[in-house]
Protein backbone atom coordinates (compact mmCIF):
# COMPACT_ATOMS: atom_id res chain seq x y z
CA UNK A 1 0.00 0.00 0.00
CA UNK A 2 1.01 3.56 -0.93
CA UNK A 3 0.92 6.30 1.27
CA UNK A 4 -0.82 9.79 0.32
CA UNK A 5 1.31 12.51 -1.25
CA UNK A 6 2.08 13.99 1.73
CA UNK A 7 2.14 11.14 4.33
CA UNK A 8 5.01 8.38 4.62
CA UNK A 9 5.85 5.08 6.48
CA UNK A 10 8.34 5.38 9.63
CA UNK A 11 9.94 2.13 10.94
CA UNK A 12 12.83 2.08 12.58
CA UNK A 13 14.58 5.23 12.18
CA UNK A 14 13.67 3.93 8.19
CA UNK A 15 11.61 6.26 6.00
CA UNK A 16 8.92 5.15 2.59
CA UNK A 17 6.58 6.10 0.89
CA UNK A 18 5.34 2.74 1.14
CA UNK A 19 3.27 1.03 3.94
CA UNK A 20 3.99 -2.50 4.86
CA UNK A 21 1.36 -5.05 4.30
CA UNK A 22 -0.86 -6.23 7.07
CA UNK A 23 -1.31 -9.95 7.14
CA UNK A 24 -3.41 -11.95 9.62
CA UNK A 25 -1.50 -14.51 11.38
CA UNK A 26 -2.56 -17.10 13.96
CA UNK A 27 -1.78 -16.84 16.94
CA UNK A 28 0.52 -19.51 18.71
CA UNK A 29 -1.67 -21.87 20.88
CA UNK A 30 -5.01 -20.16 20.29
CA UNK A 31 -7.78 -20.28 17.10
CA UNK A 32 -7.65 -16.44 17.12
CA UNK A 33 -5.14 -14.65 14.51
CA UNK A 34 -3.53 -11.18 14.91
CA UNK A 35 -3.01 -8.81 12.64
CA UNK A 36 1.04 -7.70 11.76
CA UNK A 37 3.08 -4.38 11.27
CA UNK A 38 -0.04 -3.19 13.53
CA UNK A 39 2.04 0.39 14.56
CA UNK A 40 1.14 3.57 13.23
CA UNK A 41 1.02 2.88 9.35
CA UNK A 42 1.16 6.47 7.34
CA UNK A 43 2.25 9.24 9.78
CA UNK A 44 2.05 13.09 7.80
CA UNK A 45 5.70 14.17 6.40
CA UNK A 46 6.80 17.79 7.75
CA UNK A 47 9.47 20.33 6.66
CA UNK A 48 12.36 21.14 8.58
CA UNK A 49 11.85 24.58 10.56
CA UNK A 50 15.97 24.46 11.23
CA UNK A 51 16.16 25.12 7.47
CA UNK A 52 14.99 28.45 8.39
CA UNK A 53 17.93 30.47 10.28
CA UNK A 54 16.87 32.28 13.69
CA UNK A 55 19.31 35.35 12.30
CA UNK A 56 19.78 38.02 10.45
CA UNK A 57 16.90 39.66 11.73
CA UNK A 58 14.46 36.74 10.53
CA UNK A 59 12.08 34.71 12.18
CA UNK A 60 9.06 32.59 11.85
CA UNK A 61 5.77 31.87 13.50
CA UNK A 62 5.04 28.34 13.94
CA UNK A 63 1.82 27.49 14.92
CA UNK A 64 0.45 24.12 15.60
CA UNK A 65 1.17 21.69 12.92
CA UNK A 66 2.10 24.62 10.26
CA UNK A 67 5.30 22.63 9.97
CA UNK A 68 3.36 19.58 8.35
CA UNK A 69 3.25 18.93 4.65
CA UNK A 70 1.09 21.53 2.62
CA UNK A 71 0.44 23.68 5.71
CA UNK A 72 2.40 27.20 5.29
CA UNK A 73 4.21 29.26 7.93
CA UNK A 74 4.62 33.12 8.23
CA UNK A 75 8.24 34.58 8.17
CA UNK A 76 8.64 38.09 9.29
CA UNK A 77 11.56 40.15 10.29
CA UNK A 78 12.77 41.94 13.35
CA UNK A 79 11.68 45.71 14.72
CA UNK A 80 13.38 48.31 11.96
CA UNK A 81 13.55 45.59 9.16
CA UNK A 82 11.75 44.50 6.39
CA UNK A 83 11.24 41.68 3.84
CA UNK A 84 13.17 42.46 0.93
CA UNK A 85 11.31 44.35 -1.90
CA UNK A 86 11.65 41.33 -3.99
CA UNK A 87 10.42 38.35 -2.04
CA UNK A 88 6.68 38.56 -3.04
CA UNK A 89 5.42 36.32 0.05
CA UNK A 90 6.41 35.86 3.55
CA UNK A 91 4.52 32.47 3.70
CA UNK A 92 6.51 29.33 2.93
CA UNK A 93 4.47 26.09 2.30
CA UNK A 94 5.62 22.77 2.73
CA UNK A 95 5.65 20.58 0.31
CA UNK A 96 5.61 16.32 -0.31
CA UNK A 97 9.04 16.65 -0.88
CA UNK A 98 9.60 18.13 2.68
CA UNK A 99 11.31 20.78 1.17
CA UNK A 100 9.67 24.56 1.66
CA UNK A 101 8.04 25.79 -1.84
CA UNK A 102 10.77 28.88 -2.09
CA UNK A 103 13.81 30.63 -0.99
CA UNK A 104 13.98 31.90 2.43
CA UNK A 105 13.63 35.69 2.32
CA UNK A 106 15.87 37.66 3.42
CA UNK A 107 15.84 41.10 5.87
CA UNK A 108 16.92 44.36 5.15
CA UNK A 109 17.14 47.99 7.31
CA UNK A 110 13.83 50.09 7.27
CA UNK A 111 15.75 53.30 6.12
CA UNK A 112 13.82 56.86 6.22
CA UNK A 113 15.26 59.99 4.24
CA UNK A 114 17.24 62.57 5.31
CA UNK A 115 14.49 64.65 8.41
CA UNK A 116 13.46 67.63 7.34
CA UNK A 117 15.35 70.85 7.85
CA UNK A 118 13.31 73.55 10.23
CA UNK A 119 13.33 77.55 9.65
CA UNK A 120 14.94 79.27 13.23
CA UNK A 121 15.86 75.54 14.40
CA UNK A 122 18.03 72.03 13.72
CA UNK A 123 17.80 69.08 14.26
CA UNK A 124 20.61 65.98 15.44
CA UNK A 125 20.39 62.60 14.96
CA UNK A 126 19.92 60.44 18.70
CA UNK A 127 19.99 57.10 19.92
CA UNK A 128 16.81 55.67 20.57
CA UNK A 129 15.31 54.22 24.29
CA UNK A 130 12.64 52.30 21.83
CA UNK A 131 13.10 48.97 20.92
CA UNK A 132 11.00 49.68 17.99
CA UNK A 133 11.90 52.52 16.67
CA UNK A 134 14.45 52.97 13.77
CA UNK A 135 15.78 56.31 14.13
CA UNK A 136 15.36 59.22 16.16
CA UNK A 137 16.04 63.10 15.79
CA UNK A 138 15.75 65.38 18.10
CA UNK A 139 14.87 69.13 17.16
CA UNK A 140 15.74 72.62 18.70
CA UNK A 141 14.84 75.70 17.99
CA UNK A 142 17.10 78.75 17.57
CA UNK A 143 17.88 80.84 20.55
Amino acid sequence: ARCDECYEYKMNGDVSDYAPTRQCVKKANSPDGYWTNTDKMCTRKECNVDQIPQENHLHYKVMHDTRKCNQTIDVECDCCYKINDEVISDTLQCLPAKFWDKELPTCVPITCSEPVAIENGSFKKVESDSACTCGTVHYECDA
